[in-house]
């Protein structure tokens, strides 16, 4: 039932979550180091100063070198807990943060407003890395049919459809039940793109273009206001940038159809997003989860 469920009686089941406050166990996880480091890479800019014309190919060429430093070790993932969550949550952020490094005019944005657009984002960068990743894996054979992503200089592999998952280190639920609420079986993204992924098989300069097209697109949506039109203002020259790149580089000056399929994929993407924000906020409702971050903002939609 729905008293079960929430854990409320029903005759308070519509009281706001602040109004009743259920779990008295809820803890506050201290994330200012996470923060830190993020915030040192971003405002400590790329390792390397190089010089292109043209952004998305220094973006591209920056993804080149974060992929180009992994070992040939491939680690499997039995088990993911809060240990496991958060190691793989930093992991993503400072990942974000260096990508974002190579976006010169990003960097050009005030560093509050560089932040901002971060936190709201890197999450969803991370889920299309990962989609790259694991398509990558597949091609190489490196993973089967698993999901592959990218740890320090390693990669790992999960199997989310049988691997231990267990997330009652931040809920009141049990681990089936807050399968609803989160992409941790073969609902994952990856598991239902990957295919596809494959067959689009962007190359760096495309990929550099999906990625900043959905975070910004997604940033956009999300903050409104002028941080909205910073991000189609950016956006708008890295679309430039790759019909420069298409014209120029590959020689394809009728590349309508490879651009369409590579929006259509973002879109997907987008709209299974927002599926996940929108339960996200159901959680919220419900007064699902017994911890709460130190810096919410960067953890929103997780």
């Amino acid at each position: 039932t729905i008293e079960e469920f929430i854990g409320r009686p029903h005759f308070v089941i519509s009281c706001a979550p602040n109004m009743l406050k259920m779990n008295p166990f809820e803890k506050i996880i201290d994330c200012n180091e996470f923060v830190g480091k993020g915030r040192n890479i971003l405002f400590g800019g790329s390792e390397s100063p190089f010089h292109f014309s043209n952004t998305l190919q220094k973006m591209a060429l920056a993804r080149r070198r974060m992929e180009g430093r992994h070992n040939t070790t491939v680690k499997v993932i039995t088990t993911y807990g809060e240990a496991e969550t958060m190691a793989f949550w930093e992991n993503d952020f400072l990942r974000a943060a260096k990508w974002f490094t190579y976006f010169d005019e990003f960097r050009r944005l005030e560093q509050g407003e560089q932040l901002k657009i971060l936190a709201a984002v890197w999450h969803v960068w991370s889920r299309l890395d990962k989609l790259a990743i694991t398509a990558m894996g597949r091609r190489k054979k490196l993973c089967g049919d698993f999901v592959m992503f990218s740890h320090g200089d390693e990669y790992s592999v999960m199997d989310m459809k049988n691997m231990e998952i267990d997330l009652t280190w931040c809920a009141r639920l049990t681990n089936q039940q807050m399968q609803f609420f989160y992409d941790t079986s073969e609902t994952n993204i990856t598991y239902k793109y990957a295919q596809e992924m494959m067959d689009l098989n962007p190359d760096d300069v495309e990929l550099s273009f999906m990625l900043a097209e959905l975070i910004l697109t997604h940033a956009g949506h999300r903050l409104k206001g002028q941080t909205q039109e910073i991000c189609e203002s950016l956006l708008e020259r890295l679309a430039n940038n790759l019909h420069e790149y298409y014209v120029n580089e590959k020689e394809t000056p009728r590349y309508s159809g490879r651009l369409a399929q590579i929006l259509k994929l973002n879109r997907k993407l987008r709209e299974e997003i927002m599926q996940i924000r929108s339960k996200l906020q159901l959680a919220k409702v419900f007064d699902v989860h017994t911890v709460e971050f130190s810096h919410m903002e960067f953890f929103e939609d997780l």
